[in-house]
């Protein structure tokens, strides 16, 4: 079956076919990369590797939010379709997701989960996505709750923003498992090589082992070939210029005119100052600028303006978003959700309450009402009534009225945090006026890699150079843990 689902492994390497096999010959494995890199389809073609080998096994698919966790979901679906694996799958696949607190049962009342070593979890094999965003704690109750035949794929790019909360486990994992490599970083040992030949029917020079790598350095695949920005070279360019640090080069695609689908906007001027000037600390952006910084955006804009049917309006919703570093502030969520009511305002449209065309994100998880944290909805009137409209995974649109939301907030822009695990056609990256802490490497990575089509910054070329140059540091001991077997002097615990 694997030379059936990785047919390219018998004519080459497939970094897809690898972490298939890795994931066969252990337990626990971590499958990383960046958008586009396949991470839904290695999973998706596994699970009918393992559920054509044991069609009882019991399979659970969770990640950190609930958004996330039903996009896996459908991923997984859209992929075995795709793919044509529903004849190996056979009806097994899970059709929900679970957030990881919901899937070890997590009791509010006492801050305890039901399952944990003394009680595990049933299932068999367990997936777990958007990884960069499981903190250490979390980590930790998910590994003690496993039973100890079961098997834990976990899925993740570690380039990404991390957990707010403690600890940074893929990154710290990712990192670990590289240094395992020795001199020869990127090589697994000869043992995952010599099964990958045998398995893919190919020749085991194609990948060559390296004799000082152990069960560590196997562990951990890194896909390293993009499908996504093929069409889009722009982007995957900016991305991986960001993703490796190199400060000249990501301004560089920024600058160069060839991509048309990146650029770096200057933050438009106030009133009274010469165009390209800058925004001082004290001085809000107002509305007259709106044009300005939604410019790229504004044909998608005025079509989801011009729509009046709740499926038509959401379709259009998702091909933009603005995405800010800051959740207060002039240029944050608070100061840009403003800029663009006082916008519609001057269009002559209301704004006030449960006004039409108000996006709403959900904040908090209502399992009752299947709505997610990262949830988007679109609000309209039915019959004069105001109505928030949310889209099914079956492409039906659900309503409700307003008093049954939980909490929630006006989302023409939103944080590039929030925005982890879903993805727009087209980005508008709002960074602050002057220097912040918050905007690292990883923050303009993760809201670059959101775009599918096209991705503007607003920010200096300046703030972009300290961005790329700035790296989240955490130092938890993890790392050093993993790589020696013990705790260092100075570890955190």
């Amino acid at each position: 079956p694997l030379r059936t689902l990785f047919p390219q492994a018998s004519a080459g390497l497939d970094w897809q076919a690898v972490a298939a096999v890795a994931a066969l010959r252990s337990s626990l494995v971590f499958v990383t990369g960046g958008p586009g890199t396949g991470k839904t389809t290695v999973a998706a073609r596994l699970l009918a590797l393992l559920l054509d080998r044991d069609p009882t096994l019991d399979v659970a698919v969770a990640a950190p939010t609930g958004r996330a966790a039903a996009r896996l979901t459908e991923a997984i679906g859209a992929a075995v379709q795709r793919e044509r694996l529903s004849s190996l799958v056979e009806g097994q696949l899970p059709t929900t997701g679970n957030t990881l607190h919901r899937l070890l049962g997590y009791r509010p009342w006492d801050e305890r989960f039901v399952h944990h070593a003394g009680n595990p979890m049933p299932h068999d094999v367990v997936i777990v996505d958007e990884a960069s965003m499981v903190a250490v704690l979390m980590m930790d109750a998910l590994f003690a709750a496993l039973r100890p035949s079961a098997r834990l794929i976990v899925l993740g790019d570690p380039d990404q923003l991390a957990s707010v909360d403690t600890g940074y486990v893929l990154g710290d994992v990712a990192r670990a498992a590289h240094e395992a490599g020795g001199a020869h970083p990127d090589r697994h040992g000869p043992s995952l090589a010599a099964d990958y030949a045998m398995l893919s029917g190919g020749d085991a020079a194609w990948f060559e082992g390296n004799a000082h790598a152990g069960a560590l350095r196997d562990a951990v695949v890194r896909l390293r070939v993009s499908y996504r920005f093929g069409a889009r070279p722009g982007i995957g360019r900016l991305a991986s210029a960001t993703q490796e640090g190199q400060a000249d080069d990501v301004l560089a695609v920024l600058a160069n005119a060839a991509h048309a689908d990146v650029a770096l906007d200057p933050w438009p001027a106030p009133a009274g100052t010469a165009q390209g000037g800058t925004v001082p600390r004290a001085s809000a952006p107002t509305v007259h600028m709106a044009q300005l910084l939604l410019h790229p955006l504004l044909p998608h804009v005025e079509a989801y303006l011009a729509a009046h049917d709740p499926a038509r309006a959401l379709a259009a919703l998702a091909r933009f978003r603005l995405l800010c570093a800051l959740r207060e502030g002039d240029t944050g969520v608070s100061g840009l959700n403003s800029l663009v009511e006082q916008w519609l305002e001057a269009r002559g449209l209301v704004t006030g309450g449960w006004y039409d065309h108000r996006p709403v994100l959900i904040t908090a998880n209502d399992a009752g009402l299947r709505l997610f944290n990262g949830d988007v909805g679109v609000t309209l009137s039915v019959n004069g009534v105001p109505m928030v409209h949310f889209p099914q995974p079956d492409g039906t649109v659900r309503s409700l009225p307003p008093s049954r939301l939980p909490a929630h907030e006006t989302a023409w822009a939103m944080t590039v945090h929030k925005s982890q695990g879903s993805e727009f056609d087209h980005v508008r990256l709002v960074l602050p006026v002057t220097d912040n802490r918050l905007v690292t490497r990883e923050l303009l990575y993760t809201g670059i890699t959101r775009a599918k089509e096209s991705v503007s910054i607003v920010g200096s070329a300046d703030l972009v150079r300290l961005a790329v140059q700035r790296s989240v540091v955490r130092a938890s001991g993890l790392t050093a843990r993993l790589a020696t077997g013990h705790d260092q002097p100075g570890d955190a615990r």
